[in-house]
């Protein structure tokens, strides 16, 4: 099982390919990276059909790896066997945090309260009703 996790999917891109750098990276040795594909793939540089499109991917790379939280994401999904893109799944994760509004208990009211009879049901802490 640890095995099938610490392998990425071969089927998505993989920024830490894209630019050279291992998963260990640091931000400094991404930019560092970054900048010596960026001039080699910059379309006024590189007159290559492709040489723009493949410069906008190392831009995103660069991007995602060097924010900490799209990093954290961009791992979970990368070592997933999720079969969507990388921006799809960005636009799972926040349509899921938005519908999940609700879960989130902000003012940590508890919503269960031990009941004090001897009966040991759970009294709802807002309609008072025991279960």
């Amino acid at each position: 099982m640890n095995t099938l996790l610490s392998k990425p999917n071969p089927a998505k891109d993989n920024f830490y390919e894209l630019l050279g750098v291992s998963k260990d990276s640091t931000e400094d040795q991404i930019l560092y990276e970054y900048r010596i594909k960026a001039r080699e793939l910059h379309p006024d540089k590189n007159s290559e059909p492709n040489s723009a499109s493949r410069f906008q991917k190392i831009q995103r790379a660069k991007e995602v790896l060097t924010n900490s939280n799209l990093r954290s994401m961009y791992d979970t999904w990368l070592f997933s066997n999720i079969s969507v893109s990388f921006e799809q799944y960005l636009g799972l994760q926040k349509n899921f945090e938005e519908c999940m509004h609700w879960y989130s208990n902000a003012d940590k009211t508890p919503r269960m309260l031990n009941s004090t009879s001897d009966s040991g049901l759970l009294l709802c802490y807002t309609c008072q009703l025991s279960f």
